[in-house]
């Protein structure tokens, strides 16, 4: 798609921090989008070299820049917040800085929002290593009214993922800066109750795992401060569903599994108990606990034991 004059303007918000390389491939993919035209809004969430310094020179027609720093570092959740104020366009996308996109992704989510008169569209991820091997392709499929769904857990994954119209982003509200970890899952609940979703399931976009730094690795936050704002945020809207048990015992589970991945076997096996005490519906759920009391031994085992179960119940 070739820039014109009725195409609408896609408002790009890219959160950073201290990672001027990989905002710089970030960036780049934004300009190599086939879509036009683009506001690329840049936040520097108070780097202690400014990004600004460190970017290479942006020259692309039809692509507007706008860096903006903050005084003191904030959280991810504060930048895209700063970009959704400064945002002017008719769509926003959102792009973590040690992420990418494939050149279609931008072209392919306006046109399945404007096809579908839709409220927001995620796109399929190809997860990568260090040295850029591939380690998992996921494809996006639900679409619709997912308000539900999303109770049940984040199947729509990264914020990079995401485009919303500028209409459902003013409806669902500012993000929740309190937040440390699971924010974008919190935040999709809210978008989905103001608009339909369009599920486009190419892997347009590459998300690059580093093996440390990632807030969303560390497990007490996730303790002490999201799962409880998850709880009091979901349960009213689980409620309107009458499915506020399984809401919780799917919460609990998704606590258990980032506990049983930094080791914390005691808490995982709490978390998971607690969840088939509020919803013994699941077999992942005694799956999990019979890893969390495996201990460290059986917790490696475990993705291989889930695939034959997946090959037994097909």
């Amino acid at each position: 798609m070739g820039p014109t004059q009725s195409n609408p303007l896609v408002s790009v918000v890219v959160p950073t921090y201290e990672r001027p390389e990989a905002a710089n491939r970030a960036i780049e993919s934004v300009l190599d989008q086939t879509y036009r035209p683009i506001e690329l809004i840049v936040v520097d969430d108070h780097s202690p070299r400014p990004v600004a310094d460190a970017l290479g020179p942006i020259n692309a027609d039809d692509v507007q820049v706008t860096t903006i720093r903050h005084e003191e570092n904030r959280g991810g959740n504060a930048a895209r917040n700063t970009g959704l104020d400064a945002a002017t366009g008719e769509f926003v996308a959102f792009l973590d800085d040690d992420d990418e996109w494939l050149p279609k992704k931008l072209e392919r989510q306006v046109t399945a929002l404007e096809r579908e008169d839709a409220g927001f569209a995620y796109t399929g991820v190809r997860n990568v290593g260090p040295d850029g091997e591939t380690i998992s392709i996921t494809s996006s499929s639900n679409g619709g009214r997912v308000t539900k769904r999303l109770l049940f857990g984040n199947f729509i994954g990264t914020f990079s993922a995401v485009m919303a119209r500028r209409t459902v982003i003013e409806r669902a509200g500012r993000l929740d800066e309190r937040l440390p970890s699971w924010q974008d899952w919190e935040y999709y609940v809210r978008l989905s109750q103001y608009g339909r979703c369009v599920a486009i399931p190419e892997p347009l976009v590459v998300r690059h795992n580093a093996p440390t730094g990632q807030i969303s690795r560390s497990i007490e936050p996730k303790r002490e401060v999201s799962y409880p704002l998850l709880l009091e945020r979901f349960r009213p809207i689980a409620s309107e569903y009458d499915v506020e048990r399984k809401m919780e015992g799917y919460l609990s589970y998704a606590l258990g599994r980032a506990a049983l991945s930094n080791g914390d076997y005691a808490g995982a096996r709490r978390d998971f108990i607690r969840s088939i005490v509020r919803y013994p519906f699941d077999p992942s759920f005694y799956l999990y606990l019979a890893a969390a009391a495996g201990g460290r031994y059986a917790y490696p085992s475990l993705r291989t034991v889930k695939r034959y179960v997946t090959r037994l119940t097909a």
